[in-house]
């Protein structure tokens, strides 16, 4: 049952090690806007209208409670602290880097960073299983699944693979050049935990010229396949060199 009107309600803010926590702002996140600091105690007050509240103090992971009768507990926990390195080609103008951490089964971002000097820092990840993305302002990203992490200090070395240019021509059913195609790029599964470069989901199609002609971008690190989109099947790619890379069966 919910605090009557007129009436503040109390919690306790506790560290990560149980104990109170003082000097930990606690806002109301659902009802009036309130903004307090736990006293020596732990203890923080708020209108008896706010329904729900978060602890926050930098450097610990927030707590978040749903507000009820009697003293509630906000309690902060210990972050995961993530830093490495990726060896990247020099940076310049136009093209910049990003370190971008993704909790496993989640598309949002936990946490970001820029690559400064080929080294990043990501504070105040929640403990879970994490990807990273290293991202580069033209659009070409590359991905490391790095597996559960405990609360702690990290350190990582990520992989970068820049894309390799692969041309080829596309034929329709009778054997003519086949313009405006949409193409798709297919690769083999890789190792567990290997990198996985591509362009990210905002990149501009590959699509055949006037001539049936078209340039694509790909990973040199993992087998791939150059295809017609179903949509424009029946079709024929033809690759001008494939190099050492061989598509996936």
């Amino acid at each position: 049952m919910l605090a009557t009107a007129g009436v503040v309600l109390e919690l306790i803010v506790l560290g990560p090690d149980g104990s109170p926590a003082p000097d930990v702002a606690v806002s109301c996140t659902w009802g009036p806007a309130a903004l307090v600091l736990s006293d020596g105690e732990g203890r923080a007050t708020l209108p008896s209208t706010c329904r729900e509240a978060t602890c926050m103090r930098g450097g610990l992971l927030p707590g978040q409670v749903v507000l009820g009768q009697g003293t509630s507990t906000c309690a902060l926990g210990w972050p995961v602290i993530l830093r490495g390195t990726v060896a990247v080609p020099e940076p310049n103008r136009e093209q910049a880097y990003q370190v971008i951490a993704r909790e496993d089964g989640r598309w949002q971002a936990a946490g970001s960073a820029p690559l400064t000097g080929g080294r990043f820092r990501l504070d105040a990840l929640r403990p879970g299983a994490y990807r990273l993305d290293v991202a580069r302002t033209d659009g070409w990203t590359c991905s490391t699944e790095l597996g559960p992490l405990e609360a702690g200090e990290h350190e990582t070395a990520l992989t970068w693979r820049d894309p390799s240019p692969v041309t080829g021509l596309v034929r329709d059913a009778k054997g003519r050049p086949f313009r405006k195609v949409r193409m798709q790029i297919a690769y083999a599964d890789g190792a567990p935990g290997a990198t996985r470069c591509a362009p990210d989901r905002n990149a501009l199609d590959v699509v055949s010229d006037g001539e049936g002609r078209f340039t694509a971008r790909v990973d040199p690190g993992r087998e791939f396949r150059i295809e017609a989109h179903p949509a424009w099947q029946p079709a024929t790619v033809e690759l001008d060199s494939r190099g050492a890379t061989r598509p996936p069966p």
